[in-house]
């Protein structure tokens, strides 16, 4: 259950943040605790529940590459986190594009 305090603050985040606060917002609903990131390959590191998740938020097809991707793996690793990219929006993703990208590590 959220309570009135995360809703708030999730609604700062979502202001302050823009689409990187609403997707911060979501996992602060969640449960987690939320830092975002600055100059970083990730943008949101979400920690809880015996959970660690380091998150980059891809909202243009220009974002989303195979460095892009290899980056947050790379912090996930150093992190010991688990790499996740939210694609929002009506982005969409090829099929073969991932395999690529997944056959290349």
């Amino acid at each position: 259950m959220t309570t009135g305090r995360l809703i708030f603050k999730s609604k700062i985040l979502e202001k302050k943040y823009g689409l990187k606060g609403k997707v911060a917002s979501h996992y602060l609903k969640a449960g987690y605790q939320v830092s975002i990131l600055k100059n970083q390959p990730v943008d949101i590191i979400a920690v809880g529940n015996k959970n660690r998740f380091v998150i980059k938020v891809v909202a243009r097809k220009n974002e989303l590459t195979s460095e892009t991707i290899k980056g947050v793996q790379e912090y996930a690793k150093r992190m010991s986190a688990k790499a996740i990219i939210a694609v929002y929006g009506s982005l969409k993703v090829d099929k073969k594009f991932v395999e690529n990208t997944a056959s290349s590590d």
